[in-house]
């Protein structure tokens, strides 16, 4: 008795993943993407990376743009980085 319903729930698991999987490729096609929305937008980033540069303090900049500290430690590390191999692929490219 066991089996048959272990069977049955097995089939209705897999209908469920088929169906979600045609339901995901349908939006990749449309061009929808999941997940929440980003709320750091590239210019706040730009203004966080810019105060920084200006000596401003973290604690200071997250008060300003009303982020949490390590919301703006990660912005500001993260365009360090994406700076830091820009500058990296422009030297490999002039060699």
């Amino acid at each position: 008795m066991f089996d048959i319903l272990a069977s049955i729930a097995e089939f209705e698991t897999a209908l469920r993943r088929e169906r979600q999987m045609e339901g995901i490729g349908s939006a990749k096609a449309k061009g929808e993407t999941g997940g929440r929305p980003a709320l750091v937008t590239p210019e706040t980033k730009a203004e966080m990376v810019q105060l920084n540069a200006q000596g401003m303090s973290i604690r200071k900049i997250a008060a300003r743009v009303g982020f949490s500290k390590a919301t703006v430690q990660k912005a500001i590390a993260g365009r360090e980085k994406a700076a830091a191999e820009d500058v990296l692929c422009q030297k490999l490219e002039y060699r």
